[in-house]
């Protein structure tokens, strides 16, 4: 599988093994979730002004938290981001 997701350099990534989901940001100040199983992008989605850093899910996988170089956190919910069939 080979598959340019983002614009610009990737800075965080998250691989659910449960779910089969890549989470990623980067530098496009994109936060991007790719399903493994469809082989899709499912979630594109633009997090503020600011590069994206870092990305860490909760114990439980129902949320990620997202950092910019601002400072800021941004917190996704993760069901309200993907569409689950």
């Amino acid at each position: 599988m080979t598959n340019k997701l983002h614009s610009a350099r990737v800075m965080g990534i998250y691989i659910d093994s449960i779910s089969e989901f890549i989470y990623s940001v980067g530098e496009d100040k994109k936060f991007k979730v790719y399903d493994l199983r469809k082989n899709e992008l499912t979630a594109d989605v633009t997090c503020g002004s600011q590069l994206l850093t870092a990305i860490v899910p909760d114990k439980e996988n129902k949320r990620v938290f997202i950092s910019n170089r601002n400072g800021q956190v941004f917190l996704y919910d993760i069901a309200s981001v993907i569409n689950f069939y």
